[in-house]
């Protein structure tokens, strides 16, 4: 990461709080009385402080400063706080963009003196940086999801081969209780733990210890129905004979579960009328995973990524 990058105008809010008298230019004077203003950088050097390429500007900008914009999203941010409640509307909107055309002159004299290179504001910096890379990679993977759900078609000629081919087991609702583990070794580990015989609910509680023997345990999902299951289950859960327990199951963002079959009981109403909806939906679903991991995996084989001591690390490697 280049330290000397823009700082986006909306993080500039975690720089400078409202009381801006004791950094504004006329409180910092040479012993001559002249204000100490730190001139320009070159741009090469700040590129912070260089106006933005011809067209670039957002589309809500309200005002530029030396060619970095303010935005209505600026101002938006900057009202949250509502530390300007008591002014009238009009008023109100004036004294915000002052307040940030005022911090944005700060902000670039403060790159234009280096003072973004500070080890306080540098791990803040980092921090930040971290957010908006969570953000990214927590909602951008989920609109992938949603754009290959938007494009993966079932017909209803194919629901209904689906409905056909499963039609005993969209017939039967199944009691059952669940083990979810995190990752494959754990999952391995219970299992192990109930082939060498611990009940059920025994090794269910050491996932969950505050749970009181006697009280309605969570792990006991009562009689679900096929539309209630993930996909993962259906092929396991049906075969699993009553009082027995399935292998593990591995499912999507690493969990994997082990079952435990309490009973079985038809269903009422099952028809491919009353089914079609939800069944062309779970296809749609399973579809659009498939083709996410199809994407992952070809994304992952085109990668170059490379691992550093960090990742093999017991703790941070400074």
């Amino acid at each position: 990461m280049n330290p000397r990058r823009p700082f986006p105008p909306s993080a500039a809010l975690l720089l400078l709080p409202l009381g801006l008298s004791c950094l504004t230019p006329a409180c910092q004077r040479d012993p001559a009385g002249t204000p100490a203003v730190a001139p320009a950088a070159p741009s090469a050097a700040r590129p912070s402080a260089s106006p933005p390429a011809q067209g670039a500007l957002p589309a809500d900008t309200v005002v530029t400063v030396n060619g970095v914009p303010i935005t209505e999203a600026d101002i938006r941010q900057e009202t949250k706080g509502d530390v300007h409640g008591a002014l009238p509307d009009e008023g109100k909107r004036k004294a915000i963009i002052e307040l940030l055309v005022k911090r944005e002159l700060l902000r670039q004299q403060a790159l234009a003196r280096g003072l973004d290179t500070q080890p306080e504001y540098l791990q803040r910096r980092i921090a930040l940086d971290a957010q908006i890379r969570a953000f990214e990679r927590g909602e951008l993977p989920q609109a992938l999801l949603r754009a290959e759900l938007a494009a993966a078609q079932v017909t209803e000629a194919e629901a209904r081969a689906w409905f056909d081919a499963n039609k005993d087991r969209v017939a039967t609702e199944v009691h059952v209780k669940q083990l979810m583990a995190k990752t494959r070794a754990q999952a391995d580990a219970l299992h192990a733990q109930l082939e060498a015989g611990t009940p059920f609910d025994d090794v269910a509680r050491t996932l969950l210890p505050g749970i009181e023997v006697g009280s309605k345990a969570p792990w006991d999902l009562g009689f679900l129905r096929f539309s209630q299951m993930a996909p993962q289950w259906l092929p396991v859960v049906f075969d699993v004979p009553e009082g027995k327990h399935s292998r593990v199951i591995e499912g999507p963002g690493n969990r994997f579960w082990i079952l435990q079959v309490l009973g079985k009981r038809p269903a009422a109403s099952v028809t491919f009328e009353s089914l079609s909806a939800g069944i062309q939906e779970r296809m749609r679903g399973e579809r659009a995973a498939e083709r996410q991991a199809a994407i992952e995996t070809q994304a992952r084989a085109n990668a170059k990524i490379v691992f550093t001591p960090k990742a093999t690390a017991e703790t941070p490697v400074d």
